[in-house]
């Protein structure tokens, strides 16, 4: 049992040194890409553009229906019972 532990017990060891060697050989950023602002197309022929407009299928929803919700806290118009006990307490 110990003989298979040895070879075990290295590979665990040497697994981290390995693993940031393989680190260190990825660059930091990837590829740069340079893009130009401005992209002038310059036709001097007589050229035709055609083009269609394409509009999505479906219907456009003008204004959404508000939801009803039922309260959920009961607002107490009441308090003669509370204020009767205080007054109580006071006394």
């Amino acid at each position: 049992m110990p003989s298979r532990a040895l070879p075990a017990l290295v590979l665990l060891l040497a697994a981290p040194a390995v693993l940031a060697q393989a680190a260190d050989d990825v660059p930091a950023q990837g590829p740069r890409y340079i893009v130009k602002d401005v992209t002038i197309l310059d036709v001097e022929e007589d050229v035709q553009v055609t083009a269609d407009v394409v509009r999505p299928t479906g219907v456009l929803v003008g204004e959404a229906r508000r939801a009803g919700f039922e309260p959920m806290i009961d607002l107490r118009l009441d308090f003669r019972e509370e204020i009767e006990s205080s007054v109580d307490s006071v006394r």
